[in-house]
This record gives C-alpha cells, structure tokens and sequence, in this order.
C-alpha cells in the first residue's frame, strides 16, 4: 500500500495533461500512486493517459462511465480506488514543483496538511519552513478565507480514514464551490494540521477561457451557483464557534460580490431587483470582510466600494472587460 493517492481529474486538458502528469511522475517523494480519472474527454485526453501508464506503474487510468459527469463525480470516482493513508488531488491543468510531495508528507503525525501555492509557472526557490500547528478552528478560518488555506482541493493532503468513517464525498449536486464544501466538511473532523508557509509547490494555471472570463455568457444558473451552495457551506460549519462564525459572514460577503458583479455583467436590467438585494446583504455583514486578514486588500476595497455606491460596479466591469481583451490578445 502507497503512503498517498494522487487523484488527477481530467476533461479535455489534452494541451495540459502531459506537463501536469510529467510533474507529477518527477517527485522526489516516490511513495505514491496516481489515478487518473477521465471525465468523457472528447480530445486526446484519453490516448495520452493510455499511453502515459504504460511508461510508470505508478499510474493507473480510470474512466467515468456511470453516466453522470462533473468536478464531483469524478473525484468521487477516484476516492473508491484510494488504498493508501493520505490523499491529495492535482488538477490536468495545473502542475506541481519536485518538492510538492516531499512536503506535504513532511509531516504526518496530524490528520491535514496544507502547502502554498501560486498562479505562475514561476518556479518557488525558497528553502522550507517548518510547518506551523493549527487548531480545528483556525484551518476552518483560513479554509473560509482566500489566502493561507483557502477552500482549494490541490494544496491539501488528507487522511484516507478520517474520509471513509465519515463517508466524505462530494456533493454531485454541487456546481461551484463543491471542493469548499468538502475541505470544509473534513476540516470539521479532526483536531490539527499543519500550515506550510513556504515554498510554493502547487502552479494553478488560471485557463482564459475559464468560466470566471465570461461572466456575459453565463446562465443564469451558473451566475447563481455560488448563492445556492451558500446554505451548504454554512451547514458544514460550527456557527456557535465565534471565530468561525464571523470567518463565514466574511465569506458570504465575498460570495454575493462575485455573484453581485456576474448578474450585473450578464444582464443589469433583468436582475436589477436581486442586485439590490445582494447590496444590502454585503453591507449588512461587510464589516467582518473588510477587518477580515484572510483576503486581499484588493478583494475588500472592491467590495467596499461596491456597497458605498453601485456605480463602481460599470468601473469594475469596464476594468475586467480590458483585463480579459488584453489576456486574449
């Protein structure tokens, strides 16, 4: 039996897949096996991944043909053939540095394990920190903010038997935020983990024609998912923990801003009521985001300013719709 299980979903990542499984196969913790579950790829996926298992043993290659697709089942897929003590998960797009594994298996005597990442291929030379210890609470905290921990799946190791006795799954029902609502969920079921503060291993790729760069082409489920796995997320949660509760009033602040600015730039005329709804639930709770040190100055300026008057809301618009032109570009 390996020490970890390495679940990499996969949908369509032909351009990616071979860089992230290249990553992966070069680690220099070599106590691991990999399973790659494909989605229904409709690309090259599929002959890569064949292809890719005959070269390591260490690979193994799963396809989902329950009928049912998405995030969720997949990983779900992937969580029935886990036969090791910990795992963590690397998505096709994304790579990993050579140091990845070594660290998050640096420390095994908790029950979680959390490594920093960053949104370039640059490579991270800082030597390693030792990792600090934090509580139930604390990872909850972090887990509800955007910046040590965050609610992301890949920077994470998790024990395999804390999953199986309490039959963690991701919720198939879920559209957005469904890797939040498991980190949340398992963070719920044990004592303490270990915060690594540097370096950072794991490179998420932010694809440009990813859903969050075409907000005008949503639908209006898609512009509301994030409202309707709000109640989900504050289920998950000790709400009589104070430190927990008011990390959660945070991130529902974050939630209506991003759902705020994806129904304004999808239709302004048609949600004008609900806009104005999420106005006065923003600003009902902002004090808990703005004095909040989980996110960005950035991130609260906009939402702070969104609530002094909507109008920033055509500055943010006009901003992003240059952002994502010039990225295209």
């Amino acid at each position: 039996m390996n020490t970890l299980s390495v679940i990499v979903p996969v949908f369509n990542t032909a351009d990616t897949l071979i860089r992230c499984l290249e990553s992966i196969r070069k680690q220099i913790f070599l106590d691991f096996s990999v399973l790659i579950v494909d989605d229904g790829s409709t690309d090259d996926s599929v002959i890569i991944c064949k292809n890719w298992i005959k070269k390591d043993s260490r690979f193994h290659f799963i396809q989902n043909i329950s009928g049912i697709h998405g995030p969720s089942q997949t990983r779900n897929i992937g969580l029935d053939y886990v036969n090791s003590e910990w795992v963590t998960f690397v998505d096709s797009d994304d790579w990993i540095d050579p140091r990845h594994f070594k660290n998050l298996m640096k420390y095994k005597e908790k029950d979680f394990c959390v490594v920093p990442w960053v949104k370039t291929n640059d490579y991270d030379d800082s030597p390693f920190q030792s990792a600090v210890v934090a509580d139930n609470t604390e990872c909850l905290v972090k887990a509800l903010g955007m910046k040590e921990v965050s609610g992301y799946l890949w920077n994470k190791a998790f024990r395999s038997e804390i999953i199986k006795q309490n039959n963690l799954r991701f919720d198939e029902q879920v559209t957005f935020s469904e890797d939040l609502l498991f980190v949340l969920e398992y963070l719920s079921n044990i004592d303490q983990g270990y915060l690594i503060r540097a370096p950072a291993t794991y490179h998420y790729i932010n694809r440009i024609n990813s859903i969050t760069s075409s907000h005008t082409l949503l639908s209006e489920k898609e512009v509301f998912a994030e409202l309707d796995v709000a109640k989900k997320i504050m289920d998950a949660v000790d709400k009589g923990n104070v430190k927990i509760s008011n990390a959660l009033k945070a991130h529902l602040v974050r939630i209506y801003h991003h759902t705020y600015l994806k129904a304004y730039a999808a239709d302004e005329n048609r949600y004008r009521s609900v806009l104005h709804t999420l106005r006065l639930l923003m600003l009902k709770w902002i004090f808990f985001y703005a004095f909040s040190q989980e996110y960005t100055l950035q991130s609260k300026t906009s939402a702070i300013l969104m609530v002094i008057s909507p109008n920033f809301t055509r500055v943010i618009k006009r901003l992003l719709s240059i952002f994502y032109r010039k990225k295209e570009e």
